[in-house]
């Protein structure tokens, strides 16, 4: 991301993450966005605004999760999951074929930390897709 499009989001009132969606997905042919954490939906739809052909993002609490499903239940575009990053990223990533974004942005706030089992794990999660 440059200064100036982090100048202009600032400027817009957009927040820098939807430039980072656009820079750094879309702008590289990524056709899926897949977060962790989905919060209350914000960054799904960031990823919608931002051109991204799949979202598919998951969230461990039970409440966001619904709300989430209320929120995009019309929208084809967007797959959510109830779980952890650990349960959800392997079954998120059976629907992928080609070139994706990844934003892990899920915390540890109001719950226990989830870790892999061992770093070998992760690093199979973060490979190149496409």
């Amino acid at each position: 991301m440059t200064k100036e499009l982090f100048d202009k989001g600032i400027k817009e009132g957009k927040i820098v993450a939807y430039y980072l969606f656009k820079d750094l997905g879309v702008g590289t042919g990524c056709k899926y966005f897949i977060e962790t954490g989905t919060h209350i939906g914000n960054g799904v739809q960031y990823a919608l605004d931002a051109g991204f052909e799949q979202v598919f993002s998951c969230e461990f609490m039970q409440d966001r999760y619904k709300e989430c499903m209320d929120r995009f239940v019309d929208n084809d575009n967007v797959s959510l999951w109830l779980g952890t990053s650990v349960d959800c990223i392997p079954e998120m990533l059976k629907q992928v074929d080609e070139k994706a974004c990844f934003w892990l942005d899920a915390n540890r706030r109001l719950m226990t930390w989830y870790s892999f089992p061992a770093v070998s794990s992760a690093w199979v999660l973060i490979k190149p897709i496409g």
